[in-house]
Order: C-alpha cells, then sequence, then structure tokens
C-alpha cells in the first residue's frame, strides 16, 4: 500500500477489480477448470522457477511460456519485463490495473488477469523479502496480498498462493 502522511494507504489493486474478479468466481472455476487450472499451473511454475533460479531467470522463460496454451498467456511476458525492470510493486499494480480496467473483461478473463495480478506482486515481493535490505517492507506487503487478495478467492485457487 501507497502511505503517505496525512494520507490514506492506497491498495496495490482497487477494490473494484477485486470485487470484480471474486463476482462469480466460484462459478467460473466450476465451468472454465481446464483454463483456470492452466492458469494455476503457469503461476505455480513462475514461483517455483524465481524462488529456485531468480527473478532473471523469468525471462529467461519468456519464449516457453508464449507457446504454452494458457488463458491470456500475452499478459504474462509483458509483467515479466516490467518486473525485471525494477519496477516499484505500485508501478506495477498501476500497469496492471490499467490493462485489466481497459479490457472490460468478463467473469472468465477477470478471474484470470486477477490470479495473475496476484501472482506478480506476490513474486516481486517474495523477491524484495529475499533481499535483507527490504525484508521488513517486504514481508509486510506479503501479508497484506494475503490478506487482501487471496482471500477472495476461491479454494481451488488459495493453494498456488502459498506464501
Amino acid at each position: 500500500m501507497i502511505s503517505l502522511p496525512g494520507l490514506k494507504a492506497l491498495p496495490l489493486i482497487p477494490e473494484k477489480i477485486v470485487n470484480r474478479a471474486a463476482q462469480n468466481a466460484d462459478v467460473v472455476v466450476r465451468t472454465r477448470r481446464e483454463d483456470v487450472g492452466k492458469a494455476l499451473d503457469l503461476i505455480s511454475f513462475l514461483q517455483k522457477k524465481s524462488r529456485d533460479e531468480g527473478l532473471l531467470s523469468l525471462e529467461e522463460s519468456i519464449s516457453d511460456i508464449k507457446k504454452r496454451n494458457v488463458p491470456y498467456v500475452d499478459f504474462v511476458p509483458e509483467q515479466i519485463i516490467v518486473m525485471i525492470d525494477g519496477m516499484d510493486v505500485h508501478f506495477m499494480a498501476e500497469i496492471m490495473t490499467n490493462i485489466f480496467l481497459v479490457g472490460q473483461p468478463d467473469d472468465f478473463e477477470a478471474l484470470v488477469l486477477y490470479l495473475y495480478m496476484v501472482a506478480f506482486l506476490i513474486i516481486w515481493e517474495e523477491f524484495r523479502y529475499s533481499l535483507i535490505l527490504y525484508r521488513e517492507g517486504a514481508w509486510k506487503e506479503l501479508v497484506t496480498i494475503r490478506n487482501e487478495y487471496v482471500r477472495v478467492l476461491p479454494e481451488e485457487c488459495k493453494a498456488a498462493f502459498k506464501i
């Protein structure tokens, strides 16, 4: 969250997007289980790769990711580049928010894009947590992401976001 003296902290993901993604999410998971599963598998791959091999290894995986048959695969490489370029988490969130809002997603698109948004925020904060200088702030952000953004997801989706 962005916090300035005298101002209320701004969320990383606007409530409008959280609500839109949560709307009918259970129905989407039941009716599009295979497609949602593919997105969750990609998220697990990205998290494991960044944890095991480091953040830069994600950039090396872009060509492989583009070949995968997963929903909204075009969104993922763009966000990897933004993250690798060292963008602040709030700028990353703003870019993803704009893409989400401009796209005016249906229920399925909203859930999948939201899953990717949350995944990239977690990956970035886990990277920051690995750096001793940023550990305390990153941990607070990870807890916030879990409490604010993962909690609204259907149970089938929450398992991909073990922090």
